[in-house]
């Protein structure tokens, strides 16, 4: 069964739902993703088909993903090694000769793009009556997944995102190919490299085409309404490259501001606005977004077209130079020393301006050529340099961390960040991880996290925060189903068993079970509806788990199961030997006639005995004789 929960509200949603009725088209964005709520391994028809289609040098592995229009599996090259998806159009609807033309044309447009920031396509095929392209398989997750955990985004880092998919864009741009679906779930953020990758072009478009493939049933608008153009809200067939820097527009609000631009009830309530509505940043974020970005943001976002960036390399270079300003202002120059130094130390004043000459008590101001002279002077007066933190999360989960009071930051996996203390000051940093939770949102396992202090901090500090940082004894169990059936997780500890609010799902790989430690837990228990069963006891799963991380991989499949004795099962007693039967006279069976019935009349405080006096049948009984002693 397919477990669908709205990111916002936790609410149940059938399996085919886009977005939650109660939240509205915003809650598309589901709180478990396509990927994991997906039956995987799955032997469907599609899936037989399309084996049989690419032939025998091709294993399905499983059903990946499910959109509007197509379904994604993952395959094996079994000859040459290699991990492949295999995009196919969904077999389920109707599609007419000219449409899966059109598709087809669309893939081999997009197999034209060779940009490292976009996902290439090996091959189009058509066989056993499905349609489908073929594409490397990336390991990773979605902008909007890193969205989820983390929330909105540091604006130094949306940049770093929204540069490569615009540069990706720019490409697709030149080859003729407008995306028209941008949006954080068509990034992908490739583990390992980090490198984000624009993804998903099922619904774009040749700007020399007016009817494509999306478009050719009348009436009906594609795309996601958080993130539409106005020309595209309204149906419009000749969108070109604007519409898709309308929407990288709404995606920086989105990564700076934690939510989009537009929010509504229903979809229509969505366009309406971006029809009409201009874009504000939040007074709360306003001070946090620079002034050049927001202005980015504001041009982006047009509703007339004209108004826009003309093209994705327009866009691109704003924000670049918004970059390397950044970069610069973090170098270090006589002026940021002359700051740092008047700043830090006010019994000495460093000053570059030539007609400003005094001296005070304690207090030297130096002009022109004599300041760079006097910075070496000025640094040894002022003592040792501010110390440097420098905190690197090993974790595969985000951390929140907080340093010295100031609001939490959260660190994705592999992430670090470094800062520069006050001279003097303590170091106190409290962090935590920010790990998996139920379907409810609650926490699973133990809360970790722990508290980094240096009373007197000097020169580099550099902390590494993993498992070890932790404390001993962290275990995070990963759990793989491979049974077929859901399975309810059980902890034990020393007062009995505990439900845990988690259920992995048939097909499910490498579901955390958060992170466990033997003060609270003796054993885990995986229990299927069908009442089979498979138990691991603490020990045995610290004596498998990663020293570096804690993760334990459990791989579940239907033999590990032990299923209860069934009662009509058990051993039947042995039946005892017989007395031999020998020919005896029929057992005649006597009933005695009901007593007369009592007429004496009641007599208070009195005994009446009773006398039992038995009656002869009525002769004029057939059963008499028959039921009576001989």
């Amino acid at each position: 069964m397919i477990h669908v929960v709205c990111s916002t509200c936790r609410t149940s949603l059938s399996s085919d739902a886009s977005f939650c009725p109660h939240c509205g088209p915003d809650s598309g964005a589901l709180f478990i993703s396509e990927r994991s709520r997906v039956p995987t391994g799955a032997e469907t028809e599609t899936a037989r088909r399309l084996k049989a289609a690419l032939g025998p040098q091709f294993e399905v592995v499983r059903l990946f993903g499910r959109g509007g229009f197509a379904e994604v599996y993952e395959v094996r090259d079994t000859e040459l090694e290699r991990r492949l998806a295999v995009k196919v159009l969904r077999s389920d609807m109707v599609w007419t000769p000219g449409m899966l033309q059109r598709f087809k044309q669309e893939a081999r447009s997009v197999a034209q793009l060779t940009h490292p920031n976009t996902v290439p396509i090996h091959f189009v095929g058509e066989g056993e009556g499905l349609v489908f392209y073929v594409m490397p398989f990336i390991e990773g997750v979605t902008l909007a997944d890193v969205m989820r955990a983390e929330g909105a985004l540091d604006p130094e880092r949306a940049i770093t995102v929204a540069l490569p998919v615009l540069e990706a864009l720019d490409h697709a741009h030149r080859a003729g190919i407008v995306h028209r679906d941008i949006k954080p779930d068509n990034i992908l953020i490739e583990a390992g490299s980090g490198r984000p990758l624009l993804v998903d072009f099922g619904i774009s478009k040749r700007v020399n085409e007016t009817t494509p493939l999306a478009e050719s049933h009348e009436g009906v608008i594609f795309g996601t309404p958080i993130y539409m153009s106005p020309e595209q809200a309204l149906g419009q067939h000749d969108v070109d490259a604007r519409t898709d820097i309308y929407a990288m527009g709404a995606l920086l609000y989105h990564m700076i501001v934690g939510a989009p631009p537009f929010t509504g009830e229903t979809a229509h309530d969505i366009v309406a606005q971006h029809l009409t509505e201009p874009v504000r940043i939040p007074p709360e974020k306003a001070a946090e977004v620079p002034a050049w970005l927001a202005d980015v943001i504001v041009r982006a976002m047009a509703k007339q077209p004209d108004e826009r960036f003309p093209s994705a390399a327009m866009m691109l270079e704003p924000l670049r130079q918004g970059a390397r300003r950044k970069r610069a202002a973090g170098l270090i120059t006589a002026s940021r020393v002359l700051s740092r130094v008047n700043r830090d130390d006010p019994t000495i004043q460093l000053e570059a301006a030539p007609e400003r000459r005094r001296i005070t008590e304690r207090r030297f101001i130096l002009t022109g050529a004599l300041a760079v002279a006097a910075l070496g002077a000025a640094a040894a007066l002022v003592g040792r340099p501010a110390p440097e933190f420098v905190v690197e999360n090993a974790f595969p989960e985000p951390v929140s961390i907080s340093v010295n009071g100031d609001s939490q930051r959260t660190l994705g996996p592999g992430d670090s960040l470094r800062m520069e203390l006050r001279r003097g000051a303590p170091l106190q940093a409290a962090w935590h991880v920010v790990g998996p939770r139920s379907a409810s949102g609650d926490q699973l396992g133990e809360s970790l996290g722990g508290t980094i202090r240096e009373d007197e901090p000097v020169g580099h500090i550099r902390k590494r925060l993993d498992i070890a940082a932790a404390g001993p004894g962290y275990i995070v169990p990963r759990v793989t189903n491979a049974t077929g059936e859901s399975l309810s997780v059980f902890l034990h500890d020393s007062t009995g068993s505990r439900l845990c609010d988690c259920v992995v799902i048939p097909g499910a790989s490498n579901v955390p079970l958060g992170y466990l430690h033997p003060i609270r837990t003796r054993g885990v228990s995986l229990v299927a509806p069908s009442g089979g069963r498979v138990t691991y006891a603490f020990d045995s799963l610290a004596a498998r788990a990663s020293a570096a991380t804690g993760i334990v991989p459990l791989r579940v499949s239907r033999a590990d199961l032990t299923f209860p004795v069934a009662a009509n099962a058990r051993r039947r007693p042995e039946p005892r030997p017989q007395e031999p039967v020998s020919d005896v006279p029929d057992l005649m069976i006597s009933v005695p006639p009901p007593a007369p019935v009592d007429t004496t009349p009641f007599v208070p405080d009195s005994i009446v005995p009773r006398t039992d006096t038995a009656a002869a049948p009525k002769k004029d009984d057939p059963l008499g004789p028959i039921f009576q002693n001989r």
